[in-house]
């Protein structure tokens, strides 16, 4: 095992609660400053909760600013960024959240937390067309059903265990279209137990949201590994009594998700 040399002494100091100044770190005149090295690792710890209270601000905004604090220095302690972009910190935090026990009574605010993760995720995507109903229609009816969808590079299929849509995008937290939210997003600050699916992609400048049943969620989970329509519809339909692929495949490309379309 490699000897640890004094940058990493360093690193793992910085995300320590209370620590002593690493060996061989010392200022310019060759000595060692605790004061220093303490405002630093402040300074350090104070910017990476910053940057999660960034990405994830409707969390924030529910736990309050002390409680947020105090639970992402914890996170950060654990899951230091394993990359230079703060704008893409925190994909491990709804995982740290679900086993968080302070948050045990309040488990749907983790699902909260997976839906701005996906926002963040969608809104930071590569720019892509979107596919036009023209090119759709202009597929000759004995092709469709074996025809193959893509999707957008921001398309995100989010499968939740509470209807937590309407809070997360609802209240102003992000720029995601709530008008794609239908009547099964619930009211906004009201949580239902209930499990909720959604389709986010940003087809043009906004990130959009739609809320989906079971069924079109599983029907385009499928189209989305690569499986042609006919093959997820058949899929659909052995799983779900009365999936109607007409009223999915439509609820899909309203959703603003799809890109393309090939021949089988």
């Amino acid at each position: 095992m490699p000897r640890p040399t004094v940058h990493s002494r360093f690193a793992a100091a910085l995300l320590e609660e209370v620590s002593a100044v690493p060996s061989g770190v010392v200022g310019r005149n060759g000595q060692i400053s605790a004061r220093r090295f303490g405002v630093y690792r402040n300074n350090v710890m104070a910017s990476l909760i910053d940057a999660l209270a960034s990405n994830f601000p409707m969390v924030a905004q529910l736990l309050g600013a002390e409680f947020f604090r105090a639970m992402a220095a914890e996170f950060v302690r654990g899951e230091p960024p394993r990359q230079p972009v703060l704008s893409e910190y925190g994909e491990r935090l709804p995982a740290f959240m679900s086993g968080f026990p302070p948050l045990a009574e309040y488990s749907y605010i983790a699902d909260v937390a997976r839906l701005e993760w996906a926002w963040l995720q969608a809104y930071h995507s590569a720019d892509w067309p979107v596919l036009q109903s023209e090119k759709l229609a202009a597929l000759a009816p004995e092709k469709l059903m074996g025809a193959k969808l893509s999707f957008l590079p921001s398309c995100r299929l989010v499968e939740l265990r509470y209807e937590v849509a309407a809070i997360c995008f609802g209240s102003g937290g992000h720029d995601c279209a709530v008008a794609e939210l239908d009547a099964r997003a619930g009211d906004a600050g009201k949580v239902n137990d209930r499990s909720q699916f959604c389709v986010l992609a940003r087809p043009q400048l906004h990130v959009r949201c739609a809320v989906v049943d079971e069924g079109t969620y599983f029907f385009l989970r499928q189209l989305k590994r690569g499986n042609s329509l006919s093959q997820a519809g058949e899929a659909a339909l052995a799983t779900f009594k009365g999936f109607d692929l007409s009223a999915s495949l439509t609820a899909g490309l309203q959703s603003g998700a799809v890109s393309d379309v090939h021949e089988g």
